[in-house]
């Protein structure tokens, strides 16, 4: 029979084998230069995702003329948005697209979306493009977990999307007082400007792995009509 201690100590063995494993598996994907590309998309974009609901608010009220009803419309406008924009992301689900083009396009729609609401001088216009920043912000919320293989193995999965969780906490950490600060100084414009700038900026960082994605497919698309086109000359 196996005695207390053995079994104690073979419990022992193998957490210190995970807690190795688990240490060489972050180590090998900090090591990835695109995964550092990937955390540097997160902390841009987050900045104007949770920059969007402290600024547009006060830029509504006070630039725009709306009441204070009128600007929480607003902020119900955005939520609706952003769960069209989930819903829309996971219905077309089982469609064969690329994901990460999805997540690039949907990251600039909310960035610009953040530059164009200053210059709104309607509440049809400020609506408007709350609608669209609320959607571009809800489907890439939701793409996140489906980008993360483009970056990574099965088995990374949880750590590259911890990564990109730790990345969106120091964007609003470290970014948002400075635009807050642009807003104070210069006003909201300046500072809603600067976060739609920095979502936009968010999805150039990721330009590189995009186009080395697309470089391979198209390498392995032609080493496949190769085959195909020897094969039939053979038979």
């Amino acid at each position: 029979m196996t005695s207390t201690a053995e079994i104690l100590e073979s419990k022992s063995k193998l957490k210190e084998d995970n807690s190795r494993n688990l240490k060489d598996e972050f180590l090998a994907v900090v090591k990835l230069p695109k995964i550092w590309l990937l955390v540097l998309n997160s902390v841009l974009w987050s900045v104007n995702s949770s920059g969007y609901l402290i600024l547009a608010s006060d830029y509504s009220v006070e630039v725009i003329g709306l009441s204070t009803d009128e600007a929480a419309l607003g902020i119900t406008v955005l939520g609706v948005a952003k769960v069209v924009g989930c819903l829309l992301t996971v219905l077309t689900s089982s469609l064969s697209f690329d994901r990460l083009i999805l997540h690039f396009f949907t990251v600039i729609v909310f960035g610009v979306s953040s530059i164009i609401t200053p210059f709104s001088i309607t509440k049809t216009m400020y609506y408007t493009m709350t609608a669209f920043w609320g959607i571009g912000a809800g489907a890439t919320l939701t793409n996140l977990l489906a980008i993360s293989h483009d970056f990574c193995g099965a088995h990374q999965l949880y750590l590259v999307f911890g990564l990109q969780m730790m990345a969106q906490g120091i964007g609003t950490l470290t970014l948002i007082p400075a635009a807050t600060s642009i807003a104070k100084e210069a006003g909201e414009r300046f500072g809603l400007i600067f976060i739609g700038c920095c979502g936009i900026l968010g999805s150039v960082a990721i330009l590189p792995v995009i186009i080395n994605k697309l470089r391979e497919s198209r390498i392995t698309f032609k080493r496949q009509l190769s085959e195909q086109t020897v094969t039939t000359i053979s038979s």
